[in-house]
């Protein structure tokens, strides 16, 4: 949804990097079971700090093996990359406002279960 007053500014992710890591890091196991990708769309009330407060899950996309759009283990797993994100806060005349309806997707891939296998090994190199 996109605000058409001029003096509107969107809300903006401040830490998009990390929020990138928190998906790698935090791909569901289920994948296994996915040949590609699950593509996940949230949508997202921010309040006027720019905080989450609330946050609406869905996956609609699964290329590959059938997995279930809805399967628990991949909502929680967007949830739990979600609430990583921080946010500038939306404002309205100079002055932040709350933010309903905040849109975004991201991926969760087999190739990020590669990712975290190779952090996990080199994790353990560094300690011994």
């Amino acid at each position: 949804m996109k605000i058409a007053d001029p003096s509107f500014q969107e809300a903006v992710p401040l830490n998009a990097d990390e929020f990138i890591w928190a998906v790698v890091a935090g791909t569901p196991a289920i994948m296994r079971d996915v040949n590609g990708m699950v593509t996940v769309d949230v949508r997202l009330s921010l309040d006027e700090t720019g905080q989450i407060v609330s946050i609406e899950v869905r996956c609609d996309t699964i290329v590959g093996k059938a997995v279930k759009p809805d399967e628990p283990e991949i909502l929680q797993a967007a949830g739990s990359a979600i609430r990583v994100l921080r946010f500038k806060p939306a404002t309205l005349n100079g002055r932040p406002v709350p933010r309903a309806g905040f849109e975004l997707s991201f991926g969760f891939t087999t190739a990020a279960l590669g990712a975290q296998a190779g952090a996990s090994i080199a994790a353990r190199g560094r300690r011994n």
